[in-house]
C-alpha cells in the first residue's frame, strides 16, 4: 500500500518520516479557505480539500494531509505576507498564549467525501514577552514567511517560546501522536 503525504512541508516530511513508514508527497493544487469559519473548523475544511484532491490524483493510496493555523483572539494568524506581517504577528503574540490548530485527513479515496479518520489536535503555545530586537533576530534567523504565526517552535523556537501544552509536534504542523495512534488501527 502507497502511504501519500499530501503535502511538500519539510517539517511535516520530517515528522511522518518518524513514523517509520514509506512515503511520497504529492502537493495539493487546491484553493484553502480562508474566511467564514471559525480556526478549528477552518484547519479541519483546508485538510479535506487537500485529501480529496490527493484522491483524483491517487485513488489506490492512503493519503493523509494536513492544514495548520494559529489562533489568538479568536483571529487566525496565517502565514506572514512579508517582514512587516511576520513582526506584527510576533508582536501580537508576545507574551501571549495562542491556540496552534491542526486538522488532519487519513484514508482511502474509496472511504467516500470524507475519510473514515479526520479531525484537529489543539495545543497552547505561550510566548515569552518579546522585545523589537527579539523579534528582528528570530526573523533574520528563521525567515518564518512560510509559516502559520510567523514562527516554528522546532526552528530557533526557545526564542519566542516559554511553554507548549499539548502536542509539540502539532505545533510544527502534523500532530505525530494522532497520527500514530491512527497508523496502528489502520495496521
Amino acid at each position: 500500500m502507497d502511504l501519500i503525504l499530501g503535502s511538500q512541508s519539510p517539517r511535516r516530511k520530517r515528522l511522518l518520516a518518524t513514523l517509520g513508514v514509506p512515503f511520497r508527497c504529492l502537493t495539493p493544487h487546491v484553493e484553502e479557505l480562508s474566511d467564514g469559519f471559525l480556526p478549528r473548523a477552518l484547519v479541519q475544511e483546508n485538510a479535506l480539500i487537500k485529501w480529496r484532491w490527493c484522491c483524483e490524483q491517487e485513488p489506490e493510496s492512503l493519503i493523509l494531509t494536513a492544514d495548520t493555523t494559529v489562533e489568538i483572539d479568536g483571529m487566525v494568524l496565517g502565514k506572514p505576507r512579508d517582514r512587516s506581517d511576520a513582526e506584527a504577528m510576533l508582536q501580537r503574540q508576545s507574551g501571549r498564549v495562542q491556540s496552534v490548530h491542526t486538522g488532519y485527513a487519513l484514508g482511502y479515496a474509496k472511504e467516500g467525501d470524507k475519510p473514515l479518520r479526520y479531525g484537529v489536535v489543539t495545543s497552547a503555545v505561550t510566548f515569552k514577552k518579546l522585545s523589537p530586537a527579539d523579534i528582528q533576530t528570530y526573523i533574520d534567523r528563521v525567515q518564518p514567511y512560510d509559516r502559520a504565526g510567523a514562527y516554528d517552535i522546532d526552528e530557533s523556537g526557545d526564542l519566542l517560546v516559554a511553554s507548549c501544552c499539548g502536542s509539540r509536534t502539532n505545533v510544527m504542523g502534523l500532530p505525530m501522536e494522532r497520527i500514530r495512534e491512527l497508523w496502528d488501527c489502520i495496521h
